[in-house]
């Protein structure tokens, strides 16, 4: 009789150290889980932050730098594309190719650099240029779509109205992800030569 109640308290241990073992598992793969989940929604509000403050650069009212003349002819609401970039400090648009980017590969002319935009996480980053981005985070690519609105005032042959689209883009488990903000432009763009 004392051997049955041996075996019966082992099988009980066991089944208690099974229990165990299964609950330490599950909460090692949903602490594992949840860094993950944390690790995408970091990555996300930075690419966030990233376009917003794109698109806080050209709607603003300040001058705001062009490298031709794709708004001063007509009211053609035909999109134009740019990559933006910043020279001793002032922010320029400059003109690329007439298709919207829908990858960020590497070496890509449309990689956002904290020489461009102020890295979003850092609150005491008022300038941009003043911190390095970290490794951590992804490559984004920023382009800025504009497109003159038809109907809007033109003064001495210059549009005065824009619809602007910030598109950023990064990959996320080797898939591109695309972000996109719109807003509006009511001044004019001021063309310069580099």
């Amino acid at each position: 009789m004392k051997r049955r109640l041996r075996a019966t308290s082992l099988v009980e241990v066991l089944i208690v150290l099974a229990i165990i073992s299964s609950t330490i598992l599950g909460s090692m793969l949903l602490v594992s889980n949840s860094f993950v989940v944390v690790r995408q929604n970091q990555t996300e509000d930075y690419v966030n932050g990233l376009a917003v403050n794109a698109m806080e650069i050209v709607k603003s009212p300040s001058n705001i730098f062009v490298t031709d003349d794709s708004f001063t002819v007509t009211q053609n609401p035909t999109p134009v594309f740019f990559k933006l970039t910043r020279i001793n400090g002032a922010a320029y648009l400059q003109k690329t190719q007439d298709t919207q980017i829908s990858t960020c590969e590497v070496g890509s002319q449309y990689i956002i650099e904290s020489t461009i935009i102020a890295d979003p996480r850092n609150p005491n980053n008022a300038e941009a240029g003043t911190t390095a981005t970290p490794s951590t985070t992804p490559n984004v690519c920023v382009q800025v779509k504009i497109v003159p609105v038809a109907g809007s005032i033109i003064t001495n042959g210059i549009q005065s109205y824009y619809q602007m689209t910030v598109i950023a883009v990064y990959n996320q488990d080797n898939k591109p992800v695309i972000v996109t903000f719109q807003s509006n432009r009511y001044e004019q763009f001021k063309k310069v030569t580099l």
